[in-house]
């Protein structure tokens, strides 16, 4: 058996990342991600879909001066 190199689909993920600083002095800031994943079957050609979004939220850091983080949305834990 076999790990590494012999999986028969095609699964990725694109990430994009927006930050806006409100104050870089005490580090706060809101940052917009959003990332969508395709996916093609085994023996398929040139039919990848990005049709899913992932992840989609918007999070607030350090806004209320307590090194917090606040977010609302799509989100993952721990990858």
């Amino acid at each position: 058996k076999f790990s590494l190199g012999n999986q028969a689909d095609t699964y990725g993920e694109l990430e994009f990342d927006y930050t806006r600083y409100i104050n870089k002095e005490k580090n706060q800031s809101i940052d917009v991600v959003w990332m969508t994943s395709f996916y093609e079957a085994f023996g398929t050609e040139n039919e990848m879909q990005f049709d899913k979004t992932a992840q989609l939220y918007v999070r607030g850091n350090n806004l209320l001066g307590n090194k917090e983080v606040l977010w609302i949305g799509k989100r993952y834990y721990h990858r």
